[in-house]
């Protein structure tokens, strides 16, 4: 799937004008979503209102929403705000990979040093490719440990 750049003004308008309430947690992916199906809405409304004989105008009222968000502009003085910051999404802690280690008897010896999960897999030679260590970790213990304490989820 394509990825896009996404202007900082971009998302926050995008952000303010998809929630419902001031501090609705909400992806930017529904937060476009939820924007296109208001779009489609109000043109279904005004093809069904035009062949009614109702005048396109009537259309405004329900864009009145839209008109009272302020523009953005950003300057070079503006402090840099990741998107996922402006949309309220909160990254969920990993966890302790020190605490995990210790509870492997075949790590335990090295357990001081292993205090996150790319240390864990240098130790034990597994090839991460640039994805995430705990993730890896996890299939590799599935396939080649499964006696080994199961590796712990993010929690949700």
């Amino acid at each position: 799937m394509p990825k896009y750049d996404v202007d900082t003004a971009v998302a926050v308008r995008v952000a303010n004008l998809a929630r419902r309430d001031p501090f609705e947690n909400l992806s930017f992916n529904d937060a476009i979503l939820r924007l296109v199906e208001r779009v489609e809405g109000l043109l279904r409304a005004a093809k069904a209102d035009s062949a009614k004989g109702i005048p396109l105008s009537s259309l405004v009222s329900g864009i009145d929403a839209f008109s009272q968000v302020e523009p953005v502009v950003l300057d070079a003085s503006m402090p840099q705000i990741p998107l996922s910051q402006l949309l309220g999404i909160k990254k969920a802690p990993s966890p302790s990979a020190a605490e995990w280690a210790a509870s492997v008897p075949e790590l335990n010896p090295n357990a001081g040093v292993l205090t996150t999960w790319t240390a864990i897999c240098n130790e034990l030679e597994i090839e991460t490719k640039g994805d995430s260590a705990r993730r890896v970790l996890q299939k590799w213990v599935a396939e080649n440990k499964p006696e080994w304490p199961k590796v712990p989820d993010v929690a949700e």
